[in-house]
């Protein structure tokens, strides 16, 4: 089984619904591909950039209404979680979950009833305090605001969340406001979609500090798929990755977009000046390292899936059997591959979710 903790397919399926549903579509996850690879859930963000999007919560709300009609499409093979128990029954009926979650928590513009609202009529169940931007809650990760902890507002709501079973993600927040919340915060959070600094150096993955003290507190790492995070290696020859769909020809998103709808032709490989590409056995990577330094038990999946750029060796969800081997082939054993794929995720579930019914 797996559990997923971070995609951004709203999106996609808001902006190009020439694309596809949530049924079928040509991004990297669908209820298709999520079968084909035995997913219990997927954690499908409401993504709002700020400067794109002044009006936030209108945005918010579109993205919020895409998901719900979706879920109510698709009843029969997706389900709302929102309890422990929902989580439970989507195992028993071998129904995949489906956790709605917000990625900027400035779209609420400090506003505390507005959460209230999401949690309670809309079902989310995880919130990322920040995106790139500052907030009203928090700064991100950069060199502006860096040594900066959460603001006021910020621990407002971090404590009405935790309070009442909404999740607190770090990922994007800046490393002061990250250290403060793993030392003052009631319940473990989580990093939905980062990785380890010390294999790539960016100041979205996690330093040393951080990823020992998510593991002294019970949080879990979502690992995140984007070349951006992972670091790539240069692609000469297609069959090094075992992908016939591998862009290897540098596009906008907007060209990405055509080439996805059959609107645009699949460009031509630029081998003589190689394209970089995650690949699985550096993801992997990232994985032992959190492991060695944070335990095995805080080691999760987070893929970013729709919200990367799409040069990945594991094309979409339906291939993550790849992610599997090069997880054997770092050395991890079954069971570790079981918590990593699943049971963390469901262990932190348990501390942080409410009970249901």
């Amino acid at each position: 089984m797996i559990i997923d903790l971070h995609c951004d397919t709203l999106m996609k399926l808001l902006d190009v619904p020439a694309g596809g549903d949530l049924h079928k579509n040509v991004w990297n996850i669908d209820l298709q591909k999520l079968q084909k690879s035995n997913y219990l859930l997927q954690d499908f963000a409401i993504f709002v950039d700020l400067k794109e999007h002044p009006d936030a919560y209108v945005r918010y709300g579109e993205m919020r209404d895409t998901f719900l009609v979706n879920i109510k499409k698709y009843g029969d093979k997706v389900r709302q979680v929102r309890t422990l128990a929902d989580l439970e029954a989507c195992r028993r009926d071998r129904i995949i979950g489906a956790l709605l979650s917000v990625e900027e928590g400035g779209v609420f513009g400090g506003d505390l009833q507005k959460l209230k609202k999401a949690f309670t009529e809309d079902g989310v169940r995880l919130v990322t305090l920040t995106w790139n931007y500052e907030n009203e809650l928090a700064f991100p990760n950069g060199t502006e605001g860096k040594d900066k902890g959460l603001k006021a507002r910020g621990w407002e709501f971090v404590e009405w969340m935790q309070a009442n079973g909404m999740i607190v993600d770090t990922s994007h927040l800046n490393d002061q406001g990250t250290r403060e919340l793993l030392e003052r915060a009631e319940k473990p959070v989580m990093a939905s979609h980062s990785n380890a600094r010390a294999v790539f150096s960016h100041p979205r993955n996690l330093p040393d500090d951080l990823l020992r003290a998510f593991g002294e507190k019970g949080g879990v790492i979502g690992l995140n798929f984007s070349r951006n995070f992972v670091g790539s290696k240069p692609i000469t020859d297609p069959s090094e990755v075992n992908n016939p769909r591998l862009l290897l020809a540098p596009l906008t998103t907007e060209e990405y977009h055509q080439v996805a709808i059959g609107e645009r032709p699949v460009p031509a490989p630029q081998l003589d000046s190689p394209l970089l590409v995650s690949k699985a056995e550096d993801i992997a990577r990232h994985a032992r390292y959190i492991a060695d330094i944070a335990g095995i038990e805080t080691v999760a999946l987070g893929t970013d899936f729709d919200g990367i750029q799409p040069y990945l060796e594991i094309h979409d969800a339906s291939e993550m059997d790849k992610l599997f081997t090069a997880l054997e082939k770092e050395g991890f054993s079954a069971d570790d591959i079981d918590h990593i794929s699943h049971k963390n995720a469901i262990r932190f579930f348990n501390d942080t979710l409410p009970a249901g019914k």
